[in-house]
């Protein structure tokens, strides 16, 4: 699933101009979060395409080992998906414990991982951050 916020931010004074305002949306393009699809002019997509992360948390002092959740995000890439991991937590109390690449391993997952001063588990696709019952 895929959350698509769309803001628009209209200031304007009219006063006795007697001016009126119709905003066309026409021509406004709603992405999808980079979804691999083909454009409708048939054209090639040069959005990137995302991955799917889950973000694992736990309760505080137990190393990971106790009060565990999880979220999943969508995001580029290892780097930006450890960020929107930490601010994606359930409830703010919670450590980061983890973050799995649920697409598979990509080739810059292991040192974006340890960019993040995180431990690379290649048998699970997964940053380690503290505790091993879910990225052993």
């Amino acid at each position: 699933m895929h959350k698509i916020i769309l803001s628009i931010s209209l200031s304007m004074s009219v006063f006795s101009t007697g001016c009126s305002l119709f905003l066309d949306l026409g021509d406004v393009i709603l992405a999808d979060g980079g979804v691999d699809s083909e454009p409708a002019d048939g054209g090639v997509d040069s959005t990137p395409s995302t991955r799917n992360y889950w973000c694992g948390y736990a309760m505080p002092g137990f190393h990971c080992d106790n009060g565990r959740s999880h979220v999943t995000v969508v995001a580029l890439d290892m780097a930006s998906g450890i960020a929107m991991c930490r601010m994606a937590k359930p409830m703010p109390n919670l450590e980061s414990c983890h973050v799995i690449d649920l697409d598979g391993a990509a080739p810059t997952d292991a040192t974006q991982c340890t960019a993040a001063s995180g431990s690379w588990r290649p048998s699970n696709n997964c940053c380690n951050f503290e505790g091993t019952l879910s990225c052993p």
